[in-house]
């Protein structure tokens, strides 16, 4: 996250469809970890797992998982989701943040993003 000592781990695994948080202390050594979000469930009934993620210039988190790309702000709590019909894989954001690109096994999409 920016500015922050602390990163997010995608568990592609479909039994442990999880996003983890860590912490990293004074001399960048990791801390302590906890489970940001739990999308387990969620992969019964949506193609997709936990893959690639961007941070925002606020912390908003924008997270490849089960049926699109996930909305996290910064304590984990769903923002919102971008659903799609296929398997997605990473997306990046645009230096401006006003335009975000989503990958998936056969497509590259483009969303233009609202201020």
């Amino acid at each position: 996250m920016p500015g922050e000592k602390k990163f997010i781990v995608a568990n592609s695994d479909p039994g442990k469809a999880i996003w983890y948080e860590f912490e990293l202390n004074d001399k960048d050594s990791v801390q302590q970890g906890r489970i940001f979000y739990n999308a387990t469930s969620n992969v019964a009934t949506e193609k997709g797992l936990p893959d690639g993620l961007k941070a925002d210039r606020n912390g908003n988190i924008f997270a490849s998982g089960p049926g699109g790309i996930w909305i996290f702000n910064q304590m984990g709590a769903i923002l919102g989701k971008i659903k799609t019909p296929e398997a997605v894989a990473n997306c990046a954001l645009s230096p401006d943040e006003k335009t975000l690109y989503i990958t998936s096994d056969m497509y590259l999409l483009r969303l233009k993003m609202r201020n």
